[in-house]
């Protein structure tokens, strides 16, 4: 019989064992849900294993369809042991390190550093819906997003690394996008590349995961938009002209009304296929959810999936109550 120790480390240690090799770790995670009964393991136990199983195998440096099709089988099998018990106590939600005065200063000081140096970064996704919509940083927000264009996306990455910015690990491996971190505030600050296709006459942006082809990945289009250079007393730096269009493209027309449910990762209108590989985070955030006794989460999710495919079995596994309709953003 194995120890449980063994299987209390593999628990304790799974973000740093992923973090370190996700692929190592994917083994490990399997060997012992293979063994539920060598390992000794509890429910609770194979649920946590199967998260983890799932969240390494979405994290792996390179993706393929069937690693991602076995990860989905995985998680879907965790889920549905998960819908037989009952739904945890509700736990209250992890905040992350995020002043909004020092963030909105570093974002300032970041733009107008790369502007200087003739690069076009600006403001995108929750930080600029809160500028646009409220004057300043969502409250509930926890990261700084940016958006350059592709042809400046490693010499953007360069010039931050200079500048005292570290690059961080996250679980989403992409060749378009990269998090770095600020070690003296510890505010996170995520970049993402977009390609103008002319042919076409859109922009491509999401997620492109290493390995896959863009449209296998989280691909958002959207309608040609345009940077602006716009003079301030700390500097020159760019933004977005008509910021309304690209605002409405990524959370909806009601993006005037809060809504701090909404996950753009998921509902964003921008968001062109609905693939294994965005099934797999959302079967992800369905567990976690779960995990935290989160139940209008649960239902909003499986709402989601349902509205993109109701044969989908993610938006089946747990039985769900009536709620608001999808459609209010964040």
């Amino acid at each position: 019989m194995k120890d449980s120790d063994t299987i209390n480390a593999l628990l304790t240690q799974a973000q740093a064992m992923i973090t370190h090799d996700a692929r190592s770790a994917a083994r490990q995670f399997a060997l012992a849900l293979d063994n539920p009964d060598e390992y000794r393991l509890s429910d609770l136990q194979r649920i946590q294993l199967g998260f983890s199983l799932g969240l390494a195998r979405f994290a792996s440096p390179q993706l393929t369809v069937p690693l991602l099709d076995s990860a989905l089988h995985a998680m879907h099998t965790t889920l549905t042991l998960a819908g037989t018990l009952s739904l945890p106590a509700a736990k209250p939600a992890v905040k992350g390190a995020y002043d909004a005065n020092k963030a909105l200063n570093l974002l300032n000081r970041t733009l107008t550093s790369l502007a200087a140096r003739d690069c076009v970064a600006f403001a995108f996704g929750g930080v600029l819906l809160g500028l646009v919509r409220d004057g300043c940083l969502l409250p509930f927000d926890k990261d700084l997003d940016i958006v350059v264009p592709l042809n400046y996306f490693k010499r953007v990455c360069q010039l931050l690394k200079a500048d005292g910015w570290k690059r961080c690990w996250v679980p989403v491996q992409a060749d378009n996008f990269a998090c770095f971190v600020d070690a003296e505030t510890g505010i996170t600050l995520d970049v993402f590349a977009y390609a103008f296709e002319q042919q076409h006459i859109k922009i491509v942006g999401g997620w492109w995961p290493c390995g896959l082809q863009r449209e296998q990945g989280r691909l958002l289009e959207f309608l040609p938009f345009a940077p602006e250079i716009v003079n301030a007393a700390d500097g020159r730096y760019w933004r977005i002209k008509n910021p309304e269009s690209v605002l409405t493209q990524l959370y909806g027309e009601h993006w005037r009304v809060p809504d701090p449910m909404f996950d753009s990762t998921l509902e964003s209108p921008a968001l062109v296929n609905w693939t294994t590989y965005t099934r797999l985070w959302a079967s992800l955030k369905l567990l976690e959810a779960w995990t935290l006794g989160n139940e209008a989460r649960i239902n909003r999710i499986q709402q989601l999936v349902r509205s993109k495919d109701l044969a989908d079995p993610l938006g089946h596994v747990f039985s769900v109550r009536p709620t608001q309709s999808v459609c209010r953003q964040a």
